[in-house]
């Protein structure tokens, strides 16, 4: 997720880094805006509307609580969010470590 800066709208964003960094990644754009999805496609990026972003981010949502059930690794008192900055801020550390 990228947050432009001020001044700078989504679109122009979208339309440079996909055009400039098409061949340095693999970007994959997340709009439900027609005209921006069919200048990231030509531009060789992913695209996916918002809908089927949403529902691709609930299906591993619930993907990850159903293993963590079946393996009886889930806390009741800790919620799948909580797991998650846990180990965003573990990651975190171990990498501002290396710098």
């Amino acid at each position: 997720m990228i947050y432009t800066r001020e001044a700078q709208t989504a679109d122009a964003f979208i339309e440079q880094t996909t055009y400039y960094d098409r061949n340095i990644a693999r970007i994959r754009v997340v709009t439900s805006d027609r005209p921006e999805q069919l200048i990231a496609s030509g531009n060789a990026a992913l695209r996916t509307s918002a809908r089927e972003f949403h529902s691709e981010v609930n299906r591993v949502r619930d993907g990850i609580a159903a293993f963590l059930a079946r393996n009886n690794l889930s806390r009741p008192s800790r919620t799948l969010e909580a797991a998650y900055k846990e180990a965003w801020k573990k990651e975190a550390r171990k990498k501002a470590g290396k710098s």
